[in-house]
């Protein structure tokens, strides 16, 4: 198509189009092929642990689903030995995630974001059902970051004991049948509490502290904290603390029986 009639036929065909100047094609001339630009697609990884130990969960079903675009293929991959999961191939836009593995809780729509060429990590932290009078919490943060807390310390106070002694790391259980699983001092988390026999009245108060950077208020805000609520074999609550000035944050209390929203940072907290 090297004469004038066809230069001027496929210029008025991509016009048509409106695609004078496409950004998925380097060039075209009527002379040459059309050649389309190569758009690398992005990744997926992380790493799937037993909220309660810590401990790596192999055979992880993870499953990466299109948010809402059929043009997104989905993909299926089990995590290793390590518990390590990673999937290829996927174009750019945004993807819903769900782990399942036997005799844990499932995790089930988990938003992410995939952008092309790149490597996303998403890690997950599973636990193992409850009945449904019972209540399990579960911590996370980032992992070694600049001006972040490298540990957060969880607390709660129980109805009816000392509130200068909460559950902690230096008071790991109480006769009333709540205990600290796992405490992490280095990165990351997961840091759980588990509440086996929920008082029903009186008031529980679940806050997290800044531990080793106490002299910088603002560090706990910029940690990424996550706190995950487990009730039975469901998570019923998500929270997500935001930037503040402050070492404690209170997340939410258990008023007769009752999960309440608090969400504020309060320094005045008892810790250890």
């Amino acid at each position: 198509m090297a004469n004038g009639f066809g230069q001027l036929a496929l210029i008025a065909m991509v016009s048509i189009l409106g695609c004078d100047k496409p950004d998925n094609f380097l060039y075209f001339h009527p002379d040459e092929p059309i050649i389309q630009k190569v758009i690398p697609p992005g990744s997926l990884q992380g790493t799937v642990v037993n909220a309660v130990n810590g401990r790596a969960l192999p055979g992880v079903k993870v499953v990466v689903r299109p948010d809402g675009d059929p043009a997104h293929l989905e993909a299926s991959v089990h995590t290793d030995a390590n518990g390590f999961y990673i999937v290829h191939g996927l174009a750019e836009g945004v993807y819903v995630v769900d782990y399942t593995l036997a005799n844990f809780s499932s995790i089930t729509d988990v938003q992410v974001p995939i952008l092309q060429a790149q490597i996303t990590t998403m890690d997950e932290f599973m636990s193992t059902p409850l009945d449904p009078t019972q209540i399990r919490v579960v911590l996370t943060w980032c992992n070694d970051t600049p001006g972040a807390v490298r540990d957060i310390d969880s607390y709660l106070h129980v109805p009816g004991e000392d509130p200068r002694r909460p559950i902690g790391y230096q008071h790991l259980t109480n006769s009333a049948g709540v205990k600290l699983d796992i405490d992490d001092t280095s990165w990351k988390g997961p840091e759980t509490i588990t509440i086996s026999t929920l008082i029903p009245t009186g008031t529980y108060q679940y806050y997290i502290n800044n531990y080793n950077l106490r002299r910088d208020p603002l560090a706990l805000g910029n940690s990424s904290a996550t706190i995950y609520v487990y009730q039975g074999v469901h998570l019923v609550k998500t929270y997500t603390v935001p930037p503040g000035f402050g070492i404690t944050y209170e997340v939410f209390d258990i008023v007769n029986g009752v999960i309440t929203d608090v969400e504020a940072y309060n320094s005045t907290l008892p810790t250890y």
